[in-house]
């Protein structure tokens, strides 16, 4: 969830590339369609943020440097296959 919102695929490179590629468009219709396109990526992270909220409501920050560990250590496992 954590680099749904930030990753390279997340929702933050996603809005930036919208509303980056806004600017060389000549057509206005298209460059106020990517505006509109990049506007609506960045209000995904509003929801992406309320997920990682309510999975972590409660914890201890010992057991979200935990969870971390061991999240690392399995995409670690999981890069090497």
């Amino acid at each position: 969830i954590i680099s749904q919102f930030g990753g390279p695929d997340g929702e933050i490179g996603a809005s930036l590339r919208y509303l980056s590629q806004k600017y060389t468009m000549s057509n206005k219709r298209v460059s106020g369609l990517l505006n509109d396109i990049g506007t609506e990526e960045l209000g995904h992270l509003e929801i992406v943020g309320a997920l990682v909220q309510q999975l972590t409501d409660g914890l201890s920050p010992e057991e979200i440097k935990a969870a971390l560990t061991l999240l690392s250590g399995l995409l670690y496992i999981l890069n090497k296959l």
